[in-house]
Formats: C-alpha cells, sequence, structure tokens
C-alpha cells in the first residue's frame, strides 16, 4: 500500500490541491485532512552549535564530492552585484502589467478557472 503524507495549506477559497504521483491515480483515494496543532507548525531556529554542525557536514559533502567552493574576487563581486541591479532597475522601468485595470479579473481570466466540484 502506497501512503502520501504532505502538509498542505488551503487556498483562500478553502481548496487543497494534492499532486498525486501517477501509480496512485488509478481508482479511489482517501483523504484525511488533521488541522497541525500550533507547536508542530513552527520550526525552533538553529542554534549556532547546530548551524555550525550543518555547515561542516556540507563543507565535508563537497568536498568528498569533489566540488571547491570559488571564492570571487572583490571586483567580480562587485560586477555581479551590478549587473542584479540594472537586470531589477530594467524589470522595474518595464512594469508589465502597468495597463491593468483590475488584476484579480485579469488573474481569472489568464488562469481559466475550473468550476470546482460540488461546489455552485
Amino acid at each position: 500500500m502506497s501512503t502520501i503524507t504532505a502538509i498542505l495549506e488551503a487556498d483562500a477559497d478553502g481548496t487543497l490541491h494534492l499532486p498525486v504521483p501517477e501509480i496512485l491515480r488509478r481508482g479511489k483515494l482517501r483523504v484525511v485532512a488533521t488541522p497541525l496543532e500550533e507547536e508542530e507548525k513552527r520550526e525552533a531556529p538553529l542554534t549556532a552549535d547546530e548551524e555550525a554542525s550543518i555547515m561542516k557536514a556540507i563543507e565535508e559533502l563537497r568536498s568528498r564530492a569533489g566540488l571547491r567552493r570559488r571564492e570571487l574576487s572583490p571586483q567580480e563581486q562587485e560586477r555581479r552585484r551590478e549587473s542584479a541591479m540594472e537586470a531589477l532597475r530594467q524589470l522595474r522601468e518595464s512594469n508589465p502589467y502597468l495597463d491593468l485595470a483590475d488584476p484579480v479579473a485579469w488573474q481569472r481570466e489568464i488562469r481559466q478557472d475550473r468550476p470546482l466540484p460540488f461546489r455552485d
């Protein structure tokens, strides 16, 4: 028997979207929704020791795989930063959504919402 465990957030209209693997697309499925307790939702931040341990493990795995971290020169860092800033400036200036009078209507039209089962 195959089982999927997923934590989902409901859309504004109350629907949940669960991608189902090919193997489970035949026949009926039982779906059980159980609310998460608030304690389960919160993830405690990593302590400095935990973070250091994880970074050390990542470096060890990189080393085993033959991957090296390449340090960028200050000039290369600045060139990349300027390039990214220029791309963001061009995106802001292009403002492709400037002519949208009603963004919600536009989104509905683009998405071509399907009628939801058991809703009128």
